[in-house]
């Protein structure tokens, strides 16, 4: 530990992208290895375990202007959910906070970019990795994936699945699209995908 901060460890985060083979690039990651910090600089002071970091892949689908939505407000709305639970006396870097902020967070920008954007066709998955202290927080949707490498008992290092893909091939997911008022279908190709109802109708028009 670092004693002039009490950082059980350090963060030492790094990225990369490459454009597969759309004609402009869709994705979008965001990289914030000290959170608290940027809180404290936008006046949404977090009071934070350290060390404090977000880091988020946004894959987008049919477009980048949902990804780069999403890159843009996503850790702006988890602040300003933890920020008003640290000054309403709550320690917001406990888990049942820091779930809901997560929770809440994600559904706001899907309605926000749902509103502005009624007739785009761009989506994105999303998963996310918030770091509070010696607590790792993990927040997903789509089949984005996050992994956890450990080193295990025979000193080999092993990566450990933490998401768990959103796929209709999956019952769980097939069963809480439905019972969101969505489909699950097959529409030629042999994969399962997600529709909304009514999609009968923008295949014909395709």
């Amino acid at each position: 530990a670092d004693a002039a901060t009490s950082e059980p460890f350090r963060l030492v985060p790094g990225g990369s992208s490459m454009q597969g083979r759309r004609s402009k690039q869709e994705d979008r990651h965001v990289i914030i290895p000290d959170l608290d910090r940027a809180a404290r600089a936008l006046k949404l002071p977090i009071s934070a375990a350290l060390p404090c970091g977000f880091f988020a892949v946004y894959d987008g689908h049919q477009g980048h202007a949902c990804a780069e939505y999403v890159a843009k407000n996503l850790h702006m709305r988890l602040l300003k959910r933890l920020s008003a639970a640290s000054g309403g006396g709550a320690t917001p870097t406990e888990p049942a906070a820091v779930e809901r902020a997560l929770q809440e967070a994600f559904e706001e920008v899907d309605a926000e970019f749902l509103a502005r954007f009624r007739t785009a066709p761009d989506g994105t998955t999303a998963v996310v990795a918030v770091v509070f202290g010696e607590r790792l927080f993990v927040s997903w949707a789509g089949d984005s994936r996050a992994l956890l490498c450990e080193r295990g008992p025979d000193g080999v290092l092993v990566a450990v699945p933490l998401t768990e893909d959103h796929r209709g091939t999956l019952q769980r997911e097939a069963d809480r699209v439905r019972g969101a008022g969505g489909e699950v279908v097959n529409i030629g190709d042999g994969a399962w995908r997600v529709a909304r109802r009514g999609y009968e109708e923008r295949l014909r028009e395709l």
